[in-house]
């Protein structure tokens, strides 16, 4: 938050108002800032007017002006003269919220992943196949998440990923567990995804289960039941799934993401020297350790770039400034 002379001293009059006294707003800092006011101001000699202005002063040179504010606001709601400067804070604010929406790990790159997925699965009805070459878990989770918010109807639920694995469980057993959502298939869609494994000697598992699983819903019905098969590219999947690439995460997608982001924080955040250092800081934790080819230096590990989004995520709700937020998230790579 940025303030011109008049509000500034808008600002100190409110503060003195909210802060009657110097011994409460020594513990104020000392509690909501971490700091200690006499490192702050000169309270010697000095007037209480000129120890707030010298707060103020030093909010403003440290970037923390809007950190002060937030916390005032939230120490003394009512105050009437508080009251303009919180309205001002909580409409900047809402571009915050809009870009920790645009940072949730389901809504990084995927479009075309996305595009494909919806477009075969427009129109149909019953029981649909797909599959992902694709073994991270994290990506799984975030695929069906997306696919959810990107299919746009609210009667849709997404299950527990369930594996086929001879280890743990039978295809029957698997079968039998999604064969209890028939009820639940007549008033809502459910996206049921499935964990396929290795096994040399057990190729024919995936098959099985297909074959099993289109068995119990071969009466056609309304709504969808859609099965995404997923693991890694060593996997056989039945052929009679519809196949969909694997995602790639590449470095014109940090790019992309970080400028949409940067975008809706608004003010403070546009820079471009703000925008190329978070890409750098992404970038380095997020590359692969692989310098084989030119294409594959341009892609990004999948986990670590969402491991990347949430740590960003989990520091955006702290309200730092753009100077701050680089500087603990650099400490994280």
């Amino acid at each position: 938050m940025q303030l011109n002379g008049e509000k500034l001293q808008q600002l100190q009059n409110a503060l003195l108002s909210a802060f009657p006294n110097q011994g409460e707003l020594k513990q104020f800092i000392r509690f909501q800032l971490d700091k200690n006011l006499n490192e702050i101001a000169v309270s010697n000699g000095a007037t209480y007017s000129d120890v707030m202005f010298d707060l103020i002063t030093w909010a403003e040179s440290e970037d923390k002006l809007t950190k002060l504010i937030s916390a005032v606001c939230s120490q003394k709601p009512n105050n009437p003269q508080l009251k303009p400067f919180c309205e001002q804070l909580q409409q900047q604010q809402a571009p915050t919220k809009q870009s920790y929406k645009l940072m949730n790990p389901c809504n990084f790159d995927l479009h075309q992943l996305i595009e494909d997925c919806v477009e075969k699965l427009d129109g149909k009805q019953g029981l649909v196949g797909l599959c992902v070459p694709c073994g991270d878990a994290i990506f799984q989770k975030n695929f069906c998440q997306r696919l959810k918010d990107e299919l746009g109807t609210s009667n849709i639920q997404v299950k527990t990923s369930l594996a086929l694995d001879p280890r743990i469980t039978s295809v029957e057993r698997v079968v039998t567990q999604i064969n209890r959502y028939q009820k639940l298939l007549q008033t809502s869609e459910i996206i049921c995804p499935i964990q396929v494994q290795i096994f040399d000697k057990n190729l024919n598992i995936p098959h099985d289960f297909w074959q099993k699983i289109s068995t119990e819903f071969k009466n056609n019905f309304q709504n969808r039941l859609i099965i995404i098969m997923w693991g890694s590219e060593g996997c056989i999947f039945p052929k009679d799934v519809i196949p969909l690439n694997p995602p790639q995460f590449k470095k014109v997608h940090a790019h992309l993401w970080i400028r949409e982001v940067t975008n809706n924080l608004g003010q403070g955040w546009t820079q471009q020297e703000v925008m190329q250092e978070w890409k750098r800081i992404m970038i380095t934790a997020c590359c692969h350790d692989i310098s084989q080819s030119d294409s594959q230096s341009e892609l990004l590990d999948i986990i670590r770039v969402y491991e990347h989004i949430e740590e960003s995520r989990e520091l955006l709700q702290q309200n730092l400034s753009a100077k701050d937020f680089l500087q603990e998230l650099e400490q994280r790579i």
